[in-house]
């Protein structure tokens, strides 16, 4: 698991469980219908896998073609949809070049980069189905959860003003905080300063996710328990 910093992921189309809020779209793009995700007007069913490597191969000449691979195999199996990240956390093309020490022209240019192939910005891009803001999100200086709702409401504002094209969210763990206090007993023994229902009502968050490790987080159970914990939460 990785954590903290302004970082993207991606969910690209290759032609979880949520609460979701209505988003509208031009045509090609994926929007929300109550519960349901849109595609030019009817409903949209994904089949996908997380793929979060797929930048760190992509950069390597040596490694590039399982990248291409890895898509045709997708493509052969009827699958539709990769969730994988956007940037890179290694070496000389890290968007965090040290602790708390950030690439900004990287950033900023994720979302107005033109794809140099296409000529399309990714804003624009059809098969890019969603941003998520971060991958799994963790604050633990701050347990009651402001620091990142604060973040959250931000960012959220901040994308939503250059992308109104796609779908946002938030990439949580899924671990309930103070808005559900009755729930925050099936959290696991620790907290993280999130709060998965306040988090996934900010404005501009269009969906929600949880990314779930029962195996790592409860690591003395048995597997009967960690499907309860699933089941229960």
């Amino acid at each position: 698991m990785k954590h903290w910093g302004l970082v993207f992921f991606v969910v690209l189309l290759v032609q979880k469980q949520g609460i979701f809020l209505p988003v509208e779209a031009d045509d090609g793009f994926i929007s929300t219908k109550g519960v349901q995700f849109m595609l030019n007007g009817s409903p949209f069913y994904a089949n996908g896998f997380n793929a979060y490597w797929l930048m760190y191969f992509a950069t390597d000449p040596s490694m590039r073609n399982k990248v291409s691979s890895v898509f045709q195999e997708a493509r052969d199996h009827g699958l539709t949809l990769a969730r994988t990240w956007a940037f890179n956390d290694a070496q000389d093309r890290a968007l965090q070049y040290s602790p708390g020490s950030y690439n900004e022209q990287t950033f900023q240019t994720v979302l107005t980069r033109r794809n140099t192939i296409t000529g399309v910005a990714y804003k624009d891009e059809p098969t890019i189905m969603a941003w998520e803001l971060m991958n799994e999100p963790r604050c633990t200086s701050d347990p009651s959860g402001g620091t990142i709702q604060a973040w959250i409401t931000e960012m959220a504002s901040y994308l939503k003003s250059i992308d109104g094209n796609h779908l946002l969210e938030a990439g949580l763990e899924g671990f309930y905080g103070q808005s559900s206090s009755q729930k925050q007993q099936y959290n696991p023994n620790f907290q993280i300063g999130t709060d998965f229902i306040a988090n996934n009502q900010i404005p501009g968050i269009d969906f929600a996710t949880v990314h779930s490790y029962p195996d790592q987080w409860l690591p003395s159970s048995d597997s009967e328990s960690q499907e309860s914990f699933l089941n229960n939460g």
